[in-house]
């Protein structure tokens, strides 16, 4: 990417549901030799996370100086942060940023589900990821998509694409982010993180397969987030 002023063209911002494949495709991005990662420790937090939760944490004016630092740290990359729960700040973001844009993630809500189900589990506090928790947080989610997902600033990627055809979703990702996509840059980030995330926070159930949630959920509760979500199923 040809060097340049500062610009909220430069920023991209990684949103959707927890457990959806946000931080997959945040590792996919941040291979890329042209983007650089705003990551917990630009806020002086010692956190091995990508997430920095700027907008969740900072008032405007304080987001702004982190985020502006960034961008003059590093001309000419593409800034990428990663926090799912942004998604309900996108607003918020292009108040501050108006050309900045969002990479929306998106999963079938009966893996999603389990994946947040098995979370809590590995980690010890499954209250927190309950059922009717996660299927609250997966319809909120959901609409937070729905409200943004027809702006021209806003690219959606389907977790199940990535799973089939990394190649081809990594570079139609690119291409939206206006970063060159040649052969040896794409297989270069797809073979690094191929069902491998690039961060796995500790005691995080990972299963990699897109319909594990077929042995894993009890068949009651498949068909209840099916017929809650019914246009969301992406596996068949």
């Amino acid at each position: 990417m040809a060097q340049g002023p500062r610009s909220d063209s430069r920023l991209a911002f990684i949103v959707g549901c927890p457990r959806s494949g946000t931080t997959w495709t945040w590792g996919l991005l941040n291979a890329h030799p042209d983007t650089e990662a705003l990551v917990p420790a630009d806020l002086g937090q010692d956190d091995p996370s990508p997430e920095t939760a700027v907008f969740m944490t900072l008032k405007d004016h304080e987001a702004r100086a982190v985020i502006d630092k960034k961008l003059d740290e590093h001309p000419g990359k593409l800034i990428i942060e990663k926090t799912p729960w942004h998604a309900n700040q996108i607003n918020r973001i292009w108040k501050l940023y108006p050309s900045a844009k969002i990479i929306f993630v998106r999963r079938d809500p009966r893996a999603t589900i389990n994946s947040m189900l098995l979370n809590g589990q590995a980690s010890g506090t499954p209250s927190a990821w309950g059922l009717q928790k996660s299927i609250q947080i997966y319809g909120r989610m959901r609409g937070f998509w729905n409200d943004h997902k027809d702006d021209a600033r806003v690219h959606t990627v389907w977790y199940e694409d990535m799973a089939k055809a990394p190649h081809l979703t990594y570079a139609k990702m690119l291409s939206f982010l206006g970063l060159p996509s040649d052969r040896e840059i794409v297989e270069t980030a797809v073979s690094a993180n191929h069902m491998t995330p690039a961060f796995v926070s500790k005691g995080v159930l990972r299963k990699g397969t897109v319909d594990s949630f077929k042995e894993e959920l009890p068949q009651g509760e498949i068909d209840l987030i099916s017929r809650l979500f019914r246009d969301d199923l992406a596996v068949a």
